[in-house]
């Protein structure tokens, strides 16, 4: 990405972050529909989905154009 310009790098770079961070939120609504019966394991999947949410404001902070 060393190529890109500072615009569309920034973007490319949120597009790809938030890529990968929604699939860790995907792989923990999995999880919590499988074990979401199980309270520890639930608060547990929720303050997980809740610091992804956290970096990806952060990132777009962070990228901002």
């Amino acid at each position: 990405m060393s190529g890109m310009g500072g615009e569309t790098g920034n973007r490319a770079l949120r597009h790809e972050f938030n890529n990968m961070v929604s699939a860790v939120v995907g792989s923990l609504k999995v999880v919590g529909r499988l074990h979401g019966d199980d309270t520890t394991t639930q608060v547990l999947i929720d303050n997980a989905v809740r610091s992804c949410d956290d970096m990806q404001a952060f990132v777009q902070k962070l990228l901002e154009d």
